[in-house]
């Protein structure tokens, strides 16, 4: 939950909500820390604009839970930014979630298009 610090144009000075972090029933819990897909979706949107879609894929691994991200960049980046890009991001999601993210390229069009409130993370393990 984030908190707004600055006063209403109404005049109320109680606190303000700007945004909830996410759903409780969204969360899960990998590798011993708290995890919600809204937080993928907060770090792609709001610092890779390359990225056209994406999606978020639990596995498991032997005993270990394993994250992979699948993106797609808009097809005017080249091949060459993908290496940059892929480190960017992993390093963005490993500070905002203290987790470790396998980072997949797929082909411009090889996503599926997500509606508002269709989830862009699908959870592949054996519950």
């Amino acid at each position: 939950m984030m908190v707004r610090k600055e006063p209403c144009s109404c005049g109320r000075t109680s606190l303000r909500v700007d945004q909830i972090g996410g759903r409780v029933d969204d969360l899960r819990k990998i590798r011993g820390v708290f995890f919600s897909p809204s937080i993928v979706e907060e770090v792609i949107r709001g610092q890779f604009p390359e990225v056209v879609e994406f999606e978020t894929l639990l596995t498991q691994e032997e005993v270990m839970p394993v994250l992979t991200l699948r993106i797609e960049f808009d097809p005017s980046i080249g091949a060459g930014q993908y290496k940059e890009l892929r480190s960017r991001i992993k390093e963005k999601m490993k500070i905002r979630s203290n987790l470790t993210f396998e980072i997949e390229i797929v082909k411009p069009g090889g996503l599926p298009r997500y509606t508002l409130k269709s989830t862009r993370f699908k959870d592949l393990t054996k519950r």
